[in-house]
């Protein structure tokens, strides 16, 4: 079932908020994906950079959800949900630099 992206009772919508921090986010990864590419910036600060971005655009999204939304259900499977995704993230990145830590030469 599709639930809009509008607050009940104060019929703020969460869209500009959404986007923006996404495309704050996107961003920032994409100028890592760029240095890294070019030479300039090294891969391990870089993936540390990107990884950094998406966890905190994602947490950042938490508190202004769980302050704007009054559906309790709606707005708790909404932050499980994010907070689930930045677990991944997390654990993701952890995998990332036990990879790199035994393979230097992809350093």
């Amino acid at each position: 079932m599709h639930r809009p992206l509008v607050s009940h009772g104060c019929g703020l919508s969460f869209e500009p908020f959404i986007k923006y921090s996404l495309l704050s986010s996107a961003s920032s990864i994409a100028s890592a994906a760029t240095l890294i590419s070019h030479g300039e910036l090294p891969v391990m600060t870089g993936v540390n950079g990107i990884i950094r971005s998406s966890l905190t655009s994602i947490l950042a999204n938490i508190p202004l959800i769980r302050s704007l939304m009054k559906e309790a259900e709606f707005k708790n499977s909404v932050c499980t949900a994010l907070i689930i995704i930045a677990a991944a993230g997390l654990t993701a990145g952890i995998i990332i630099h036990l990879l790199f830590a035994v393979s230097p030469s992809v350093k």
